[in-house]
């Protein structure tokens, strides 16, 4: 499973993406939005983590996942 943290301070950047991938998850990472929505149009996931003071966007939904209600 490929997971994307999307976390502007580095330190809780590095633990997510260390503890995450020794749980077997393939990581990828970025430090803003604007940011998270370039890798995420390059590479699919199957989630994000999105730490609290990230400005939201759409990246978190891009076109070509499926929307769920």
């Amino acid at each position: 499973m490929k997971i994307l943290v999307v976390e502007d301070d580095a330190k809780v950047s590095r633990a997510l993406q260390q503890g995450l991938t020794a749980e077997g998850y393939e990581v990828s990472s970025a430090g803003t939005g604007e940011e998270a929505f370039f890798v995420a149009s390059e590479q699919r996931f199957a989630l994000a983590v999105a730490g609290s003071n990230v400005v939201p966007t759409t990246f978190l939904v891009p076109s070509s996942m499926p929307h769920t209600t």
